[in-house]
């Protein structure tokens, strides 16, 4: 990860009011109810259920960024 997507990242979440606090509480709601996932965000449980649902859809997904990546990498 780039160290501008990495900033990318991280503004996003402050946005959206995402802090380290909000994601430990939910991490240790995850942990109560023994489950291996902690999806934070709204955007994150749709991706959640996108994978579980269609898990080709998330795959097509991914590839398209991979090459996203490269293409970026190479300039």
């Amino acid at each position: 990860m780039t160290e501008a997507t990495r900033k990318q990242m991280v503004e996003f979440y402050q946005r959206r009011n995402y802090g380290p606090e909000r994601v430990a509480k939910n991490i240790l709601k995850a942990v109560q109810r023994n489950r291996g996932v902690a999806p934070i965000s709204p955007e994150a449980w749709l991706m959640y259920y996108v994978k579980r649902a269609a898990p080709w859809i998330i795959g097509r997904f991914n590839r398209a960024g991979a090459r996203r990546m490269r293409r970026a990498a190479a300039v």
